[in-house]
Protein backbone atom coordinates (compact mmCIF):
# COMPACT_ATOMS: atom_id res chain seq x y z
CA UNK A 1 0.00 0.00 0.00
CA UNK A 2 1.33 3.43 -0.97
CA UNK A 3 1.16 5.81 2.02
CA UNK A 4 2.73 8.77 0.26
CA UNK A 5 -0.60 10.56 -0.47
CA UNK A 6 -1.74 9.99 3.12
CA UNK A 7 1.48 11.44 4.51
CA UNK A 8 1.21 14.45 2.18
CA UNK A 9 -2.33 15.13 3.39
CA UNK A 10 -1.23 14.72 7.03
CA UNK A 11 1.65 17.19 6.59
CA UNK A 12 -0.65 19.69 4.87
CA UNK A 13 -3.29 19.34 7.61
CA UNK A 14 -0.70 19.84 10.34
CA UNK A 15 0.66 22.89 8.54
CA UNK A 16 -2.80 24.41 8.24
CA UNK A 17 -3.49 23.66 11.90
CA UNK A 18 -0.26 25.43 12.84
CA UNK A 19 -1.14 28.47 10.76
CA UNK A 20 -4.60 28.57 12.34
CA UNK A 21 -3.23 28.31 15.88
CA UNK A 22 -0.60 30.97 15.16
CA UNK A 23 -3.27 33.36 13.89
CA UNK A 24 -5.31 32.83 17.08
CA UNK A 25 -2.43 33.88 19.34
CA UNK A 26 -3.41 36.79 21.55
CA UNK A 27 0.18 38.00 21.73
CA UNK A 28 0.03 38.79 18.01
CA UNK A 29 -2.03 41.94 18.66
CA UNK A 30 0.30 43.01 21.47
CA UNK A 31 3.34 42.53 19.23
CA UNK A 32 1.76 44.58 16.45
CA UNK A 33 0.91 47.45 18.80
CA UNK A 34 4.40 47.35 20.30
CA UNK A 35 5.95 47.49 16.83
CA UNK A 36 3.76 50.47 15.88
CA UNK A 37 4.73 52.27 19.12
CA UNK A 38 8.39 51.79 18.23
CA UNK A 39 7.72 53.25 14.77
CA UNK A 40 5.91 56.20 16.35
CA UNK A 41 8.88 56.91 18.62
CA UNK A 42 11.20 56.90 15.59
CA UNK A 43 9.12 59.40 13.62
CA UNK A 44 10.12 63.05 13.91
CA UNK A 45 7.68 65.33 15.72
CA UNK A 46 6.95 67.25 12.52
CA UNK A 47 6.07 64.17 10.44
CA UNK A 48 2.60 64.26 8.88
CA UNK A 49 2.30 60.47 9.44
CA UNK A 50 2.63 60.84 13.22
CA UNK A 51 -1.02 61.76 13.91
CA UNK A 52 -2.59 58.96 11.79
CA UNK A 53 -0.23 56.38 13.29
CA UNK A 54 -1.00 57.53 16.82
CA UNK A 55 -4.75 57.40 16.08
CA UNK A 56 -4.35 53.86 14.71
CA UNK A 57 -2.44 52.76 17.83
CA UNK A 58 -5.11 54.24 20.09
CA UNK A 59 -7.90 52.48 18.12
CA UNK A 60 -6.01 49.19 18.29
CA UNK A 61 -5.55 49.54 22.04
CA UNK A 62 -9.22 50.42 22.54
CA UNK A 63 -10.28 47.38 20.48
CA UNK A 64 -7.87 45.15 22.39
CA UNK A 65 -9.19 46.29 25.75
CA UNK A 66 -12.84 46.08 24.66
CA UNK A 67 -12.55 42.61 23.14
CA UNK A 68 -10.18 41.11 25.67
CA UNK A 69 -11.67 37.96 27.04
CA UNK A 70 -10.14 35.70 29.65
CA UNK A 71 -12.76 33.03 29.08
CA UNK A 72 -11.49 29.75 27.72
CA UNK A 73 -11.97 26.01 27.77
CA UNK A 74 -9.77 23.45 29.52
CA UNK A 75 -8.47 21.52 26.51
CA UNK A 76 -6.44 19.12 28.62
CA UNK A 77 -9.55 18.26 30.61
CA UNK A 78 -11.58 17.84 27.44
CA UNK A 79 -8.96 15.46 26.02
CA UNK A 80 -8.70 13.40 29.20
CA UNK A 81 -12.44 13.10 29.73
CA UNK A 82 -12.96 12.24 26.06
CA UNK A 83 -10.44 9.43 26.56
CA UNK A 84 -12.40 8.21 29.62
CA UNK A 85 -15.62 8.19 27.62
CA UNK A 86 -13.90 6.33 24.77
CA UNK A 87 -12.66 3.71 27.26
CA UNK A 88 -16.21 3.33 28.57
CA UNK A 89 -17.53 2.79 25.04
CA UNK A 90 -14.73 0.33 24.22
CA UNK A 91 -15.43 -1.70 27.37
CA UNK A 92 -19.16 -1.77 26.67
CA UNK A 93 -18.80 -4.07 23.65
CA UNK A 94 -17.19 -6.99 25.51
CA UNK A 95 -19.62 -6.51 28.42
CA UNK A 96 -22.55 -6.98 26.06
CA UNK A 97 -21.21 -10.44 25.13
CA UNK A 98 -22.49 -11.77 28.45
CA UNK A 99 -20.81 -14.22 30.80
CA UNK A 100 -18.34 -12.91 33.34
CA UNK A 101 -17.81 -9.80 31.16
CA UNK A 102 -20.62 -8.11 33.09
CA UNK A 103 -17.93 -7.30 35.70
CA UNK A 104 -16.80 -4.59 33.27
CA UNK A 105 -19.92 -2.64 34.19
CA UNK A 106 -18.11 -1.21 37.25
CA UNK A 107 -15.21 0.42 35.34
CA UNK A 108 -17.66 1.44 32.62
CA UNK A 109 -19.83 3.23 35.18
CA UNK A 110 -16.80 4.93 36.77
CA UNK A 111 -15.36 6.05 33.42
CA UNK A 112 -18.77 7.27 32.25
CA UNK A 113 -19.47 9.18 35.46
CA UNK A 114 -16.12 10.93 35.71
CA UNK A 115 -15.87 11.39 31.95
CA UNK A 116 -19.26 13.02 31.52
CA UNK A 117 -19.03 15.28 34.59
CA UNK A 118 -15.46 16.30 33.79
CA UNK A 119 -16.23 16.85 30.11
CA UNK A 120 -19.03 19.30 30.77
CA UNK A 121 -16.94 21.11 33.37
CA UNK A 122 -13.95 21.40 31.02
CA UNK A 123 -15.92 22.46 27.95
CA UNK A 124 -17.67 25.34 29.73
CA UNK A 125 -16.44 28.72 28.54
CA UNK A 126 -15.37 30.38 31.80
CA UNK A 127 -12.55 32.44 33.22
CA UNK A 128 -9.55 30.20 33.87
CA UNK A 129 -6.08 30.66 35.28
CA UNK A 130 -2.87 29.64 33.48
CA UNK A 131 -3.27 26.00 34.56
CA UNK A 132 -6.82 25.72 33.19
CA UNK A 133 -8.62 25.76 36.53
CA UNK A 134 -11.71 27.88 36.92
CA UNK A 135 -11.26 31.27 38.52
CA UNK A 136 -13.89 31.85 41.15
CA UNK A 137 -14.47 35.29 42.50
CA UNK A 138 -15.51 35.51 46.13
CA UNK A 139 -19.10 36.53 46.64
CA UNK A 140 -19.23 39.90 48.23
CA UNK A 141 -21.85 40.39 50.89
CA UNK A 142 -23.93 43.53 50.55
CA UNK A 143 -22.90 46.35 52.81
CA UNK A 144 -24.66 45.94 56.10
CA UNK A 145 -26.66 48.77 57.52
CA UNK A 146 -25.32 50.01 60.82
CA UNK A 147 -27.15 48.29 63.62
CA UNK A 148 -28.06 50.14 66.70
CA UNK A 149 -27.23 48.84 70.11
CA UNK A 150 -30.44 47.57 71.77
CA UNK A 151 -29.25 49.03 75.07
CA UNK A 152 -29.29 52.53 73.64
CA UNK A 153 -32.42 54.59 73.96
CA UNK A 154 -33.92 55.87 70.73
CA UNK A 155 -33.32 59.57 70.16
CA UNK A 156 -36.21 61.88 71.09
Amino acid sequence: MNLEPVSAVAVAALGLAGVYLQSRRKEHAYDEIKHELELLSLLPETSPMRAPLQARIERSLADLIANRSRKSRDWTGISFTSFLLAVAVALTFPMLQGGWWWLLSVPIAICTLFGSVGFFDAIALTERDATGKRVTHPIQAPAEAPTSDPREEPPN
